[in-house]
């Protein structure tokens, strides 16, 4: 199992009625911001899985624009991926297990 999908997998177990997709754009934020993830973050990941989903949806505006009450629901989540950054940082598992040297520069 590679390490998008152990971060997506904790996430999973905090989140169980998160969405797939959306978990590894939560996944990011595990390892770009970890603890410092704040609810605007939280939001702008999901508007960029939402965008996808359904591009429509009132709540794809900027953060600051948002109502108290719907910027409120990103709590849980921001939670959440905060809880999954102290794991990925503190657990033992071996990040080298399945490690590919890169022969792209690290991109595909």
């Amino acid at each position: 199992m590679n390490y998008i999908a152990r971060i997506t997998g904790k996430l999973a177990e905090l989140l169980p009625d998160c969405p797939p997709d959306l978990l590894r754009f939560y996944a990011v934020l595990v390892l770009v911001l970890g603890t410092g993830t704040g609810w605007d973050d939280v939001h702008d990941a999901w508007s960029a899985w939402r965008d996808i989903t359904r591009p429509d949806h009132p709540s794809l505006i900027p953060y600051g624009l948002l109502s108290g009450e719907v910027k409120a629901l990103d709590s849980p989540y921001a939670k959440a991926i905060h809880q999954a950054a102290i794991w990925w940082r503190d657990d033992k598992h071996d990040r080298t297990l399945h490690a590919q040297p890169a022969t792209t520069g690290g991109q595909t």
